[in-house]
């Protein structure tokens, strides 16, 4: 048996780390999945409190709705699931466990950035769905309509010769999803306590920190002749590729490596 990955021993530990994950938040993302519903509740509350009738709703509340439950997963999630590791009691359970510490950081991962978004997505959808077909005059299946907009904005960004930005918007939203999540998964097993604030101060001196060193870098890539004295249409849209892919690639790097020698550390 491998000590590393046993497909076997991985199974195991994955059924239990999903039956963890499910017992400490499975009721908070259950309410969190109906937030269209509560959301349409009180703005026709204030809409029949203020002009005496009900109001169809607009896209704009239907983001904000998808807005604030993301914010709220994202964040509330990996601290209640995987920040009893750096406690001793929970802690000391998780080490003991029959796993290599790659196969919890895996099992980590993927409940995180596949199991969670996929039933996070599937209750929202649901919800606004239920309402469009309740309400039909007050309520459209918002989703379609959000990524419908914003793609009509991303194609505003187009090269002479047709080239456009190589990304999605579904694609772009899922891989913002993982990059939040995966900061607040690292910032839980990380600190032991004030694990949220912790997790926001450390983002913040992040920022001012790249802020900084950003600008040298900026400038010899300027001096490396990436960056034309006068881009065209064309290689701003390739350099805009290339940028986005390549920040991706370095802060997943950075999350995934951080999260697991955090996890092969751990010690009680």
């Amino acid at each position: 048996m491998s000590s590393i990955f046993d497909f076997a021993r991985f199974r195991k530990y994955f059924n239990y780390d999903l039956a963890m994950a499910r017992n400490k938040d499975g009721v908070s993302i259950l309410v969190l999945m109906f937030f269209p519903l509560y959301s349409f509740f009180f703005y026709q509350l204030f809409s029949f409190l203020i002009t005496g009738h009900m109001s169809p709703m607009s896209i704009g509340n239907s983001i904000t709705a998808y807005i604030i439950c993301f914010c709220i997963t994202v964040i509330s999630f990996p601290m209640r699931c995987y920040g009893g590791i750096t406690r001793k009691g929970t802690g000391s359970n998780w080490v003991l466990r029959p796993a290599s510490a790659f196969e919890k950081f895996l099992s980590m991962l993927l409940i995180t950035c596949v199991v969670l978004p996929a039933v996070w997505l599937a209750g929202m959808v649901f919800s606004e769905w239920i309402l469009s077909v309740v309400f039909p005059e007050y309520v459209s299946f918002g989703l379609p309509r959000i990524i419908s907009s914003l793609e009509e904005i991303l194609a505003e960004f187009h090269a002479d010769d047709g080239t456009t930005l190589a990304f999605s918007v579904p694609f772009c939203l899922y891989l913002n999803w993982c990059e939040n999540i995966l900061t607040f998964t690292l910032g839980a097993v990380l600190f032991r306590r004030n694990k949220v604030v912790c997790t926001f101060l450390s983002l913040i001196a992040f920022m001012v920190a790249f802020s900084v060193f950003s600008v040298p870098i900026f400038k010899s890539i300027g001096g490396m002749n990436l960056i034309p004295s006068s881009p065209d249409s064309n290689s701003i849209i390739r350099l805009m590729n290339m940028m986005v892919y390549g920040t991706y690639i370095v802060i997943f790097l950075a999350l995934d490596l951080g999260i697991y020698f955090r996890i092969k550390t751990i010690k009680h």
